[in-house]
């Protein structure tokens, strides 16, 4: 939301960012918790959502979870 992405990648300037978490044999429901439970603050923070609104850096932000087992090749 200050421009950091957009100066790396000036491409993804005013698009959606997605901030996917990617797990794999780890303790899946604290985890997934803990990972809402950040969306959670970003979507209700008036000051990120104004931040959002006011900079035109990024349209918005969501984000995914994903957990998986890692196959068992024995």
């Amino acid at each position: 939301m200050d421009g950091g992405v957009a100066r790396l990648h000036p491409d993804s300037t005013g698009k959606l960012i997605v901030i996917r978490l990617n797990c794999y044999d780890t303790p899946h429901e604290q985890l997934e918790e803990h990972f809402f439970r950040v969306a959670e603050h970003v979507h209700r923070s008036k000051e990120i959502q104004a931040a959002i609104r006011d900079k035109h850096y990024v349209a918005g932000l969501e984000f995914e979870f994903n957990w998986r087992t890692l196959p068992n090749d024995t």
